[in-house]
């Protein structure tokens, strides 16, 4: 019985959008569990409004210029473990591989004719809601950056980042987006890190709109 009651105190509740699910935690993250809870209940009510957009998209990437409509690129996630992550594309298919967007010396040649729009409003990122769904990613976290990216991944190796999950959305990129320099990019993500909370994920997510929106900060 002691070992059992030992084994039970790690189980907790988590409710979330009406649901409720039992978890096992060594940590009591309850906050954090209830925000991956949260986020893969709503992916069915996002997709289904954006359905006819994801279709428009893709049609007009193909459209576009030659090549696949999904980009997919190895990055580094939950734990400092790689994952595949998924966009929609808006670079030719001769653009260098494993490159950060903002670090191509010609971007303009590299993009496709959609492809600046597609990045300027953030539609080229609605792929990953498909990351999310596989646990790979949630709605909030830090902004998971190419392989090739050793500066920023070592910073945020060690600043503690890699305990939470990367996101569609971030602190550091509601802040700052790409105008911002590796090291202050760090600095937030861990600074998010520490006081993560459901209050703070819905400000970056409401913040998201307005920072897309006006267009700022992005390469």
């Amino acid at each position: 019985e002691p070992l059992f009651d030992k084994a039970m105190s790690n189980v907790i509740e988590v409710k979330a959008r009406g649901a409720s699910v039992l978890a096992l935690t060594t940590e009591n993250r309850r906050e954090d569990l209830a925000s991956r809870v949260d986020g893969i209940l709503t992916i069915p009510e996002t997709e289904l409004p954006l359905l006819p957009l994801l279709l428009l998209v893709m049609a007009a990437i193909a459209i576009d210029s030659p090549g696949p409509v999904i980009f997919k690129q190895k990055r580094i996630g939950y734990q400092g473990k790689e994952f595949m992550i998924f966009k929609f594309r808006t670079l030719s298919i001769t653009a260098p591989d494993n490159v950060a967007t903002r670090k191509l010396e010609n971007i303009d040649g590299c993009s496709t004719k959609l492809g600046r729009l597609l990045r300027r409003l953030s539609i080229d990122e609605l792929p990953q809601l498909f990351n999310i769904l596989r646990g790979d990613m949630s709605f909030v976290g830090f902004r998971p950056v190419c392989t090739s990216e050793k500066k920023l991944n070592a910073l945020r190796r060690k600043m503690g980042v890699f305990e939470g999950r990367p996101g569609l959305t971030g602190y550091a990129q509601v802040l700052g987006r790409d105008s911002i320099g590796v090291a202050r990019k760090a600095r937030l993500d861990a600074e998010y890190q520490r006081k993560r909370s459901l209050r703070l994920d819905l400000w970056c997510m409401v913040k998201s709109v307005t920072v897309v929106l006006s267009g700022s900060g992005v390469m």
